[in-house]
């Protein structure tokens, strides 16, 4: 409050000893929070505690290892998940991002093995999906009761008790879509942030 206070005669008033004094007392906060920041680090390194990079570490090599370990759970995870989940896929014969989307989405089938229901939500054939379903109300099931605006849209299907999960609306690329299956299907809220 101080610097704010000196910084405000010194604009309203910038004579040299005004100006002075508020670069001056702007070099003691700089100071002090360099001091503080100094202070800071060497408490972090002393306590892993409050050291957030003992839970994600920032080398480079360390965030390697992790996303090579992560991306072998996640094909284990994709691999087990075909046998019990499907996909809900919403469409529109007259969305491009409909378009881009459903090669996507049958790569990434035909490499987790998890199957693909196809919904199209104007009743007319999607490109990727001849084989897609007219809408017969499981839109509203899907969004409950509010119905799909938008489209793309990607749910989570667990087959045995048709419990449903939303993935996501819009263009998602396949590494996105398996991580979002890893994120809804093991994590709780807040668990890896």
């Amino acid at each position: 409050k101080e610097l704010e206070r000196i910084k405000g005669v010194a604009v309203v008033n910038p004579t040299k000893e005004n100006v002075l004094e508020f670069l001056r007392a702007q070099n003691f906060v700089m100071d002090k929070s360099a001091l503080f920041a100094d202070v800071s680090r060497r408490v972090v390194w002393a306590n892993p505690d409050v050291n957030y990079s003992t839970r994600s570490p920032v080398a480079s090599f360390a965030k390697g290892n992790e996303r090579n370990r992560m991306n072998a759970k996640r094909t284990q995870l994709l691999n087990d998940l075909s046998k019990t989940h499907a996909l809900l896929y919403f469409a529109r014969s007259d969305c491009q991002y409909c378009n881009d989307q459903g090669p996507v989405l049958k790569e990434f089938s035909r490499k987790t093995s998890i199957p693909i229901l196809t919904i199209t939500l104007d009743g007319m054939p999607i490109p990727s999906f001849p084989d897609a379903k007219p809408d017969n109300g499981i839109s509203l099931i899907a969004s409950e009761g509010k119905g799909i605006e938008r489209v793309p849209a990607t749910f989570l299907i667990q087959k045995d008790n048709k419990s449903i999960i939303p993935l996501g609306a819009g263009v998602i690329t396949a590494d996105e879509l398996g991580e979002r299956i890893r994120v809804v299907t093991t994590t709780q809220p807040g668990e890896e942030f």
